[in-house]
């Protein structure tokens, strides 16, 4: 009799302990939970209306552990949550990186230290790219949940241009160029190079003598290099640096107005600041 109720003991434990493990295995809980957002200046989440491509790169000692690649419409119905199994304890680095479509490239991503995003060289506006750098750390059996704010890595450009019909009767004669200013960014968020040249897209305005034109600006130093030129049958007739402006953004934008004479551009910047510039006497 003893013998049969130590068979039914032992039976009863090892049938507990399969009991368990297949619970674990079959409700395994996410290690790690990311939560995006973006806070606009009104400290308002706009990440659904700002963001459209998610791209996540998640290192561990420098090294490329684990990419993701999804759409802000796909994160919406996951509550703007991507969860992480299996993830080892220690300590790790994510880099975000959003709204960066067929006009962009990625370099050297498996080494946080090398990576970089870059935009095409036949570009006419760099990418409006919201960026995040966070660290965190993950404990054994300890599961958790990490914001993930992304924040700004551009400024919008907004400028018109006028002249009076007299001076210059067809203003679409006129051609803009953005040179001299960075299309990569390492994934520090804070270097900024590949310095170049593009020309972004103008159109005269309806009934107007006016050139209008929407472009953005990867946000880097601009005492350092970059500026507005605006050329004339194939000659400057006002170079505007962006070092000029750089103090005058408003949340990240920039509302621009050139008036042309015929000795002077009158550079107006967000209806505040009032800067003239020489140019070539188009008039002769």
């Amino acid at each position: 009799m003893r013998k049969i109720i130590y068979l039914f003991i032992s039976i009863f434990f090892s049938s507990c302990t399969l009991s368990s493990s297949t619970d674990v295995e079959m409700n395994q809980r996410p290690t790690l939970k990311l939560n995006f957002g973006y806070l606009n200046s009104s400290e308002e989440d706009m990440f659904a209306e700002e963001v459209d491509d998610v791209n996540v790169f998640i290192y561990k000692k420098h090294a490329l552990h684990t990419k993701l690649t999804t759409s802000s419409e796909e994160l919406a119905k996951a509550g703007f949550i991507i969860p992480l199994y299996g993830v080892e304890e220690g300590d790790y680095n994510v880099i975000t990186v959003t709204n960066t479509p067929m006009s962009h490239y990625y370099s050297n991503t498996d080494d946080i230290q090398k990576a970089s995003v870059g935009m095409q060289d036949d570009l006419t506006s760099v990418n409006p790219i919201y960026f995040c750098d966070t660290t965190f750390n993950v404990r054994r059996g300890e599961p958790s949940t990490q914001l993930v704010n992304v924040e700004k890595r551009f400024n919008k450009f907004n400028i018109s241009i006028e002249a009076d019909s007299k001076l210059l009767p067809d203003i679409s004669v006129l051609n803009v160029k953005i040179e001299n200013v960075p299309l990569s960014m390492t994934f520090s968020g804070k270097r900024f190079f590949n310095k170049k040249s593009f020309t972004p897209i103008f159109s005269v305005a309806k009934r107007s003598n006016k050139l209008k034109g929407t472009f953005n600006l990867f946000d880097h130093d601009y005492n350092n290099s970059g500026e507005i030129v605006i050329y004339h049958n194939d000659s400057v007739l006002s170079s505007i640096p962006l070092s000029l402006i750089d103090s005058d953004k408003d949340d990240n934008f920039y509302d621009i107005k050139i008036i042309i004479s015929a000795l002077h551009s009158t550079i107006k910047i967000n209806d505040w600041d009032i800067i003239e510039l020489d140019n070539v006497n188009i008039g002769s």
